[in-house]
């Protein structure tokens, strides 16, 4: 038995009421001034073959070629989203083999320091 101590890439998560074992996967997400960028290569499908979903701060892609593919795609992967990310402004696009995932960022609105009066 592993010694999950020891193994900084291990985690733990919850899901669907189950605890399961999955390895730490480096973030794909690159940051721009408004936005997250993040894109997947999975040549040769159709959106169709292709879902993103989001459920409680984490982005999933799962991508699966047809049986009959003459190349076969079998991509399933979970990825935190960034703090600061909008999880409701979360769009993805696929093209030419690429997929794009972009999320805006939150806006930031300084609130000024305000004195309260002493009664």
């Amino acid at each position: 038995m592993k010694n999950l101590l020891t193994q900084p890439s291990v985690r733990y998560s919850l899901l669907n009421s189950r605890f399961f074992e999955e390895e730490a996967v480096p973030t794909p997400f690159r940051e721009g001034e408004t936005e997250y960028r993040a894109l997947f290569h999975i040549p040769g499908l159709k959106k169709e073959a292709v879902q993103v979903t989001e459920h409680e701060g984490f982005l999933s892609v799962v991508a699966k070629s047809p049986e009959d593919a003459v190349v076969t795609i079998d991509y399933n992967k979970t990825f935190e989203l960034p703090e600061d990310a909008d999880a409701e402004a979360l769009v993805a696009k696929l093209e030419d083999g690429i997929l794009t995932v972009t999320v805006a960022k939150y806006e930031v609105v300084e609130v000024p320091e305000r004195v309260i009066a002493i009664g």
